[in-house]
């Protein structure tokens, strides 16, 4: 598979010099929600996938948004169905392990049949009935550790279902979790480093809000641990290694304020607040996304609010401590939906907004002074490659070397005294290394295909 970005040439520390995004409007035509982003005609460039949707009585066009790659966040629109009726988010993933990829999406709104857009390569796809209840709000990682990509999502009774590929593309419903409440948002990331992909769920009903986690004991059984219940309706949920230790941390919005729990360990988690609105000049939370904005090897925050209509750049300011993030202001819009990624060819992340009918694109264009660091003292290779990665460390003392997903998720630490790691059963896609020595931590991206 080819490389979803473009490979870093050497490592680097990166200090800010200004901050700036540039605003644009996608065609009226493709001004789509309910995005997913992949590169779906494998020429290097992320794609962007999504619904025009029209009024609850007329079916809603599925199409993707193809990069020109012209560095200016440029797209020609395509539909890949014009009577689709779609709900909710589709996901992406090479779920027939051809190399390419391909969509799944909730069809139907009344049976919600789940179907798959095979792609054969080009953007070019072939939609098929997968022939099982389906589900909205989809998202997709492998479950079961069998090297193929799963499917969870919010079933039309308010339930999570986990759908099980059979590693051709078909899908079979092995799990059903009831909700008594109504599940607002989901996650699916390691919680207890145990290799198994655990469901992160936020609930609420009426005056009541919880962040459950159900943990995957595996064979199919998910068990139930209330981590947080509180009386306000909680919003947008996000599960990233915020502190780099090791553990991956749960973020999400809560009317006003935005929250970390930080995983200390099994299960255990403190409750810090990494940003908070005034109460007479803020607005409440509607949504965010997170990843490195400014490149600094640590994971930030974009987040919207609404009633004073504004968008949020919140700068993570410690790699090793979970503490207050920096907020500045990048628009005077807001949104239900934000989508990052690497739209521009850069290495820098941009970021996607559907509002009230429009879609907008947000280019970083942060200017930054990028230093070589000291390139000779470590080399990595083959990359891309199949998983089978050298490392020659040259005399160089490492504390820590861990695996991160392109998600920002811990995903395991490597021993530091091999020359040589075996990811061969890792999804194909791109990671990140992050090399710890002291208080210096350096992050390189590779691609597994």
């Amino acid at each position: 598979m080819k490389t979803l970005y473009a490979l870093m040439a050497f490592f680097w520390v990166i200090s800010i010099q200004a901050q700036h995004f540039v605003r644009n409007s996608i065609d009226e035509k493709f001004h789509l929600q309910n995005l997913t982003m992949a590169d779906f005609d494998n020429d290097g460039s992320n794609d962007v996938l999504g619904l025009f949707i029209f009024l609850s009585d007329i079916p809603s066009e599925l199409s993707w948004l193809k990069n020109k790659d012209d560095g200016n966040m440029n797209f020609d629109g395509k539909i890949i169905n014009d009577k689709s009726n779609a709900l909710g988010e589709p996901t992406s993933g090479d779920f027939d392990n051809d190399g390419d990829i391909d969509v799944v999406v909730s069809i139907d709104k009344d049976k919600e049949d789940l179907y798959l857009l095979t792609n054969d390569g080009s953007g070019t796809f072939v939609m098929s009935s997968i022939n099982v209840a389906g589900a909205k709000n989809l998202k997709s990682i492998d479950m079961d550790n069998d090297g193929d990509i799963d499917i969870v999502g919010i079933g039309i009774n308010n339930d999570l279902k986990v759908y099980d590929n059979n590693g051709n593309g078909g899908f079979t419903l092995i799990k059903t979790i009831p909700s008594s409440e109504t599940i607002g948002d989901f996650a699916l990331a390691d919680l207890n480093n145990d290799d198994k992909i655990d469901i992160v769920v936020v609930e609420y009903e009426f005056s009541s809000a919880k962040v459950i986690i159900y943990e995957n004991q595996g064979s199919n059984n998910y068990s139930p641990l209330i981590i947080l219940e509180d009386g306000k309706e909680i919003g947008s949920v996000k599960v990233t290694d915020l502190d780099m230790d090791g553990n991956n941390d749960i973020l999400f919005t809560q009317k006003r304020k935005f929250i970390c729990l930080k995983n200390i360990s099994n299960f255990n988690f403190e409750k810090i607040i990494l940003a908070e609105q005034d109460l007479f000049n803020g607005g409440q939370y509607t949504t965010f996304d997170i990843g490195d904005i400014d490149n600094d090897g640590d994971i930030d925050a974009i987040a919207s609010t609404w009633s004073n209509n504004a968008i949020y750049w919140y700068k993570n300011l410690n790699q090793d401590k979970i503490e207050k993030f920096e907020e500045i202001e990048i628009s005077d819009i807001n949104t239900n939906e934000i989508l990052i990624g690497e739209f521009s060819g850069d290495d820098k992340l941009d970021f996607f907004v559907p509002v009230e009918g429009n879609l907008y694109t947000f280019q970083n264009e942060i200017s930054t002074e990028i230093k070589e660091l000291n390139i000779d003292s470590r080399n990595i290779y083959p990359n891309p490659s199949s998983g089978n990665i050298n490392i020659e460390y040259l005399g160089i003392n490492f504390d820590q070397i861990s695996l991160y997903s392109n998600e920002g998720n811990f995903v395991k630490n490597i021993q530091v005294d091999r020359n040589s790691i075996d990811l061969t059963t890792m999804i194909p896609g791109v990671y990140y290394l992050n090399f710890i020595s002291g208080n210096e931590i350096i992050t390189k991206k590779i691609v597994i295909e």
